[in-house]
This record gives structure tokens, C-alpha cells and sequence, in this order.
């Protein structure tokens, strides 16, 4: 089955470790909010979202959901993220890699039944990746620090479980 929606972490994954207060603070401009992304982050969002991948978020944080999700509103990065945004800090949710949290995605977007239609994207292998795949989706280790990248042949629809890159711009080779 083809992936239809994508799942980022956000910290290490999208944004620099440690930023989030930033990123959330009321007092930040824009411009500093979005300093904390990586390089690569608006550039692989817009392509993504151009080729019709839906966007979401799955995040360990004890961060408002409420604030973070304002902070992605008054940054203009909300319109990236169409799917589910869930924060492990949600009081109904848990903590990645329990598999509350990725069904919750599922089922908000209607892919319960097919979880093989998603791939989770972030940096941690065991909370990321085990858990994306405990629940049947494909997952995608964003490993800055080991300089392996995606083989050229690779591509989302080879993707049967899954697979390593170094930064997200390899993520153009998958997808």
C-alpha cells in the first residue's frame, strides 16, 4: 500500500535538541522560533507537502500541547501539519514508544485499519522506530550523528519496515 501521511518527532528530528522552550516562548519573534529547525526542515516540509503527503506529529514533550500547537500557528508552520499533532504531555496520551500514542495518530487520521499507510520519522531508534513499527507503520531513523546515509536505491515504496538516514534532506531519495 502507498504512504499516505508522515509522522516527524520534533526535537533532534525537525528541531535542535533542547529548543523547545524557545520555539514556544511567547516572547520569541518569529524569526527566532524558526531558528531552532534544522536547515533542512522547511525545505523537506514543502516538498513533502507538494508531493501530497500528509503531515504530522508525534513527540515526547512535557510541553502544553495547547502552547506548542499555537506556537506552530504563529509561526505559519501549522499548515505543514494537516494530520494529528499528539504530545506524549496530552493527559489522555503516553509516552513514545507505548503504542497509545502512534494509534491515537492513526485512528484521528482514519488509518487504524492500515498503519502500514504511515511512516514515523524521528531520531530516537528505540522510541521512534520500535514504536512506529509495534503499531504496523513503516518508521525512518533520523541518525545525524552515524553519517550512514539512505542508499540511492531505497524509496518509500521499497520501504517494508525500516531504514536509516543521516540528515532529512536524504529524505528526498525516499520519497
Amino acid at each position: 500500500m502507498a504512504v499516505t501521511h508522515i509522522y516527524f518527532d520534533w526535537s533532534k528530528t525537525l528541531a535542535l535538541p533542547k529548543t523547545r522552550d524557545i520555539f514556544m516562548s511567547p516572547h520569541a519573534t518569529v524569526n527566532q522560533r524558526l531558528a531552532v529547525l534544522y536547515p533542512d526542515t522547511l525545505s523537506i516540509l514543502d516538498y513533502l507537502c507538494k508531493k501530497g503527503y500528509i503531515l504530522g506529529i508525534i513527540s515526547n514533550t512535557h510541553k502544553s500541547p495547547t502552547n506548542f500547537v499555537r506556537a506552530l500557528s504563529e509561526t505559519g508552520l501549522i499548515h505543514y501539519f494537516k494530520g494529528a499533532i499528539a504530545l506524549s504531555s496530552d493527559s489522555t496520551l503516553c509516552k513514545k514508544a507505548c503504542t497509545k500514542i502512534f494509534k491515537y495518530c492513526l485512528k484521528y487520521d482514519g488509518l487504524l485499519a492500515h498503519p502500514e499507510k504511515a511512516v514515523m520519522i524521528g531520531d530516537d531508534y528505540a522510541k521512534d522506530v520500535i514504536g512506529g513499527l509495534n503499531v504496523g507503520m513503516r518508521a525512518i531513523h533520523v541518525d545525524r550523528d552515524s553519517g550512514n546515509t539512505l542508499p540511492r536505491t531505497k524509496s518509500v515504496r521499497q520501504l517494508k519496515s525500516w531504514i536509516r538516514v543521516s540528515t532529512l534532506s536524504d529524505l528526498l531519495q525516499c520519497f
